[in-house]
């Protein structure tokens, strides 16, 4: 099994990964959950395979994280002042076409459930000994219509 790595302000991932979420078809996700409301950005994901990990606060509930391929499209980081656009006009479409990483993340809770399908665009798969990673990392996942309920201290 994987270490697990700490990274910032706490969170703590797995390096091992609980299964893959499949990028089925083209797909336009928009991103606006930057430090500034008003900022987005807009890309397209790469059909593909793509790990998923647990992700987690100690003491808070768990995640679950994927790095998927993507191109911008267009984005708007426009510096702003009080909500009012200052400087000069941002380029939308500055960076499109650049190769980044879209962060697709959802609670762990939700990933487990079973009647969970994912997003549109994709399919989600665990893999069969997601149970002995999470009791590895003492996560606790309480989940409703699984055969047995996984309840980890």
């Amino acid at each position: 099994m994987g270490r697990t790595i700490s990274t910032f302000d706490g969170w703590k991932t797995s390096t091992t990964p609980i299964g893959l979420i499949r990028v089925t078809k083209p797909a336009v996700v928009k991103r606006a959950d930057f430090e500034c409301a008003a900022w987005w950005a807009k890309y397209n994901l790469e059909p593909g395979e793509y790990p998923m990990v647990a992700s987690w606060y100690p003491g808070g509930l768990s995640r679950v994280v994927s790095h998927i391929k993507a191109t911008v499209l267009s984005d708007n980081f426009q510096s702003l002042w009080c909500g009012s656009p200052i400087g000069k006009p941002y380029n939308t479409k500055q960076f499109a076409g650049n190769v980044r990483h879209y962060t697709w993340d959802t609670y762990l809770y939700e990933i487990l459930d079973v009647s969970y399908s994912g997003p549109e665009w994709a399919e989600v798969t665990l893999d069969a000994d997601i149970d002995v990673v999470l009791a590895k990392h003492r996560l606790i996942v309480p989940i409703e219509g699984r055969a047995e309920p996984l309840q980890l201290l």
